[in-house]
């Protein structure tokens, strides 16, 4: 096994990318609320000049369009300028891992709630927000309850985490994410909430790949906030007093424990129920049985055909772990998963190690199986040495490393075919040691001894000497 370490200071997203994405942010925002201002002005021009207090205004419609167009600019822009797929999922998935993420959120609302006694005062920073829920309740529940969850779960978990778990260990990626995520909403108050919801958030998009949690839990947030103001009329109801430094450091401290707890209990439900989703660079169904009859419980193997049905792979490499490795990366980069690239080559010593890397295209680019053993068996014709061997490479891009594992099986060119199972040039290779060709084995027996088996045996024994924890991420 050999750890392969592609350049990652050029991956999505860098620290510059990050602030980048906030500026445009603001810069859309920006664009967006000046011209909303002078429509603002001048359907109001009669009360301007009547010197109407600001505070008078409805501004409600001018928030609404504030927000909701830079949003979604953003996230288009985002996709469109780094050219990424980010495939968002909404579907619920592991439904018993809910009532830890609820028992998890309410602590954190404790847990904001003992930080914010050290803050000043937020009162008045706001009054404009709160009486525009008292105001416009079924408005303000959409835009907050709604809208926002989506809008920004999409950007700040199905997008940033996401790029981000790419690049980083999981817990970094979180704490960036949810750093970045507080940042925006440009106030120390907010910034701690959600900075501690960002961190739950994180962690249920890490552990599920679905943005259905993440959501949920982001509406069930904004909702109680906006009950909260609805009921006791402002934005800090008071619902628990702290009287004292010591009592809020205790709240902090026992609620962060708790949340400890039902994040360890979130830990001990996933990880006999997760089976990481592996995509296969290669749109050749035999491969992929065979890969996936060798594959380890705890993954699932998915063909590249269920992310894009047409794509074509670029095959330019050198040698075939040049391919193998181009191969995996033009997924990993296009569409932000695992994958495991197979790139496998018979080697004749009579032809100087040919076809190699070439053996799928040996009789041209659209040769098929047939016509590859027809060349391969007339270019030998004369040639006593038939000795060969199957090479094997695999690249497997788990999280943000990449690993390469290689499989060689010796043996010799039949003069004619035999047996009608396996495929490419399985019926005209014979295993060193053995009688029957490839094509006259069973699945099973040929995985055990074949140069892909061989390769996935060093690819499984890498794979047991991490725990299930670490394989999550």
């Amino acid at each position: 096994m050999h750890e392969i370490f592609p350049s990652k200071k050029k991956l999505f997203p860098r620290i510059e990318d990050l602030m980048g994405i906030f500026a445009i942010f603001l810069i859309l925002t920006i664009a967006v609320v000046i011209p909303a201002v002078i429509v603002f002005a001048l359907l109001n021009l009669n009360k301007i000049k009547e010197g109407a207090d600001f505070k008078s205004f409805d501004l409600i419609w001018m928030f609404f369009v504030a927000y909701i167009i830079p949003m979604l600019l953003t996230i288009y822009l985002v996709i469109r300028h780094y050219k990424i797929s980010p495939r968002f999922e909404f579907r619920p998935r592991y439904p018993g891992l809910l009532p830890y993420a609820l028992v998890a959120w309410v602590l954190l609302l404790f847990v904001e709630m003992g930080i914010t006694y050290f803050l000043p005062d937020a009162e008045s920073k706001f009054r404009m927000m709160t009486n525009m829920v008292l105001n416009h309740p079924v408005l303000m529940f959409f835009l907050l309850s709604v809208a926002a969850p989506i809008l920004e779960e999409m950007l700040f978990r199905g997008i940033i985490l996401k790029y981000l778990l790419k690049k980083y260990r999981p817990l970094t990626a979180i704490i960036i994410s949810s750093l970045v995520f507080g940042l925006f909403h440009m106030n120390i108050w907010q910034f701690v909430g959600a900075g501690l919801l960002g961190m739950l958030l994180g962690y249920l998009y890490w552990r599920t790949g679905t943005l259905f949690y993440p959501v949920l839990i982001h509406f069930l947030n904004n909702t109680l906030a906006l009950f909260m103001v609805l009921h006791y009329k402002t934005m800090t109801p008071g619902a628990l007093e702290l009287h004292s430094a010591g009592q809020a450091l205790l709240l902090i401290i026992v609620a962060s424990a708790g949340a400890a707890l039902a994040l360890y209990g979130m830990e001990r439900y996933m990880i006999p129920r997760f089976r990481r989703v592996i995509y296969l660079a290669s749109g050749n169904p035999h491969k992929l049985d065979e890969i996936r009859a060798l594959i380890p419980p705890s993954i699932r193997l998915e063909s590249m055909s269920a992310l894009a049905p047409d794509l074509a792979l670029e095959e330019t490499g050198k040698d075939l772990a040049a391919n193998s490795l181009q191969k995996a990366m033009q997924i990993a980069r296009r569409f932000g998963v695992d994958v495991l690239a197979d790139d496998t080559g018979l080697e004749v010593d009579a032809l100087g190690g040919a076809p190699g890397v070439h053996s799928a295209r040996f009789a041209g680019p659209d040769a098929t199986d047939e016509l590859n053993r027809q060349k391969l068996l007339e270019v030998l014709q004369g040639h006593d040495n038939r000795q060969a061997r199957f090479r094997t490479v695999l690249t497997l891009n788990l999280g943000h490393r990449w690993f390469r594992f290689e499989g060689i099986a010796p043996g010799e060119i039949l003069h004619a075919p035999q047996g009608e199972g396996g495929f490419g040039y399985d019926p005209l290779f014979r295993p060193d040691g053995l009688e029957p060709s490839y094509a006259q084995m069973s699945t099973h027996d040929k995985n055990r001894i074949s140069h892909r088996g061989r390769a996935m045996q060093k690819l499984i024994d890498f794979l047991k000497k991490f725990p299930p924890s670490r394989l999550l991420g």
